[in-house]
């Protein structure tokens, strides 16, 4: 099936942005979730799933089942397979790794081969409010606490040095060795490696299909050299759609 499935750019505030052709199925994603939760014919009776909001790239879906709360996070195709690989692994990687308090992913689809015909990922729901909303309401020594955590979250991600750029991917998500790079963790296990970069701007509309190296990249110099030629493809774009007679 056609790997961009579902995405369409629409004329917006800020100019191009991607937009649901088509809504992903309720009934499917019922399906599948209660398929990968096991969940008995008594405990799907007793299961709702609710659509709860969407941003740029995905919508978000509510599941209560008697064994607990869950979300089914569909995407659009911004990034094929690329994005919900990258994400997989790298939840992963802070769970195997760290002690950052991380969701649990029950189960995933990097493709849109399957029935919902769109990517998606299911995990816990994990309970919590903004810091922001509560920051001047606690105690001194609450944030100093607080305060602590956040230093001890930064320390541990600054322990998972590479030697290159990239996304990181589980080896079976780039079988392709050209594509990846294979990393050591601190604990010497080969479990990911780097691949091409999935972000905002590697994804947004002709950025995907340009005719530039998306990593990994040996060097800042290279990462910072991709960045400019997708600005100069912009920018190239631009100039070929105005009218000659016309002041740019």
């Amino acid at each position: 099936m056609d790997s961009r499935y579902g995405l369409r750019w629409v004329s917006g505030m800020r100019g191009l942005e991607p937009d649901w052709a088509v809504d992903p199925s309720s009934e499917i994603i019922s399906e599948t979730a209660h398929r990968h939760l096991k969940l008995s014919p008594d405990e799907i009776a007793h299961t709702t799933t609710e659509f709860q909001f969407q941003g740029g790239f995905n919508k978000l879906y509510a599941v209560e089942c008697p064994r607990g709360s869950f979300f089914m996070r569909i995407s659009l195709p911004v990034h094929p397979h690329f994005k919900t690989a990258s994400e997989v692994a790298t939840i992963g990687l802070l769970r195997s790794h760290t002690s950052i308090p991380v969701l649990r992913i029950i189960a995933s689809s990097s493709t849109s081969d399957n029935e919902l015909k769109f990517e998606w990922i299911l995990m816990e729901r994990v309970e919590g409010v903004p810091l922001a909303d509560i920051w001047a309401s606690l105690t001194w020594d609450a944030k100093v606490s607080c305060v602590k955590d956040v230093a001890s979250i930064m320390a541990q991600l600054f322990e998972l040095r590479y030697d290159s750029i990239g996304n990181l991917y589980n080896p079976e998500d780039l079988p392709i060795p050209s594509e990846r790079k294979i990393q050591k963790n601190v604990d010497e296990s080969n479990s990911v490696v780097l691949g091409r970069i999935v972000s905002w701007s590697t994804s947004w509309n002709a950025h995907l299909t340009a005719d530039v190296h998306l990593g990994p990249f040996t060097s800042s110099k290279d990462w910072l050299d991709a960045r400019f030629r997708l600005m100069e493809e912009d920018l190239t774009r631009l100039l070929e759609s105005q009218d000659p007679d016309e002041d740019v």
